[in-house]
């Protein structure tokens, strides 16, 4: 057995369902905001927020770990999901968790290059983010998205 099964027998019924979720809505939202645009699909998504049940025990390991699967499945999705149909997607279920989270926005600047990037943030803390992507990463915003709060 592979170690990526391995992996995948550990998760809990439910973190599979929530993975198998994220596997066929990632491609989905993908080809959504190429077709409608990143706003289009905020304010649809905003509009279908509507808080379901907020979870038990400690928030931000809720949010830590959603976004871990969120990640895991945009890994193995069969259309390529990159960053920003990823943080809508975990953007999306932590608003319906009542969980306030926040899309960010930035780019930054490699070999010449300009990169953009987007992440979310729950409590001020990125989410499946490494803490040097968000701190060269410059953020800015969007019509609809706050821009986080960054430490110097």
């Amino acid at each position: 057995m592979t170690a990526k099964w391995r992996k995948l027998r550990q998760l809990t019924r439910g973190e599979r369902r929530q993975l198998a979720r994220a596997w066929w809505r990632l491609p989905l939202l993908a080809v959504a905001v190429k077709l409608c645009g990143f706003r289009r699909c905020q304010k649809w998504l905003a509009a279908r927020a509507k808080p379901v049940a907020r979870p038990t025990g400690d928030p931000l390991s809720y949010a830590r770990q959603t976004a871990r699967l969120v990640r895991l499945a945009g890994r193995y999705s069969p259309v390529p999901a990159r960053c920003l149909p990823q943080s809508l997607l975990l953007w999306h279920w932590l608003q319906r968790a009542g969980l306030d989270s926040v899309i960010c926005l930035g780019a930054r600047q490699e070999a010449g290059r300009l990169y953009a990037h987007a992440w979310v943030e729950y409590a001020g803390e990125p989410l499946a983010e490494a803490a040097a992507v968000r701190r060269s990463s410059v953020p800015f915003t969007a019509a609809g998205v706050k821009p986080a709060e960054r430490p110097r």
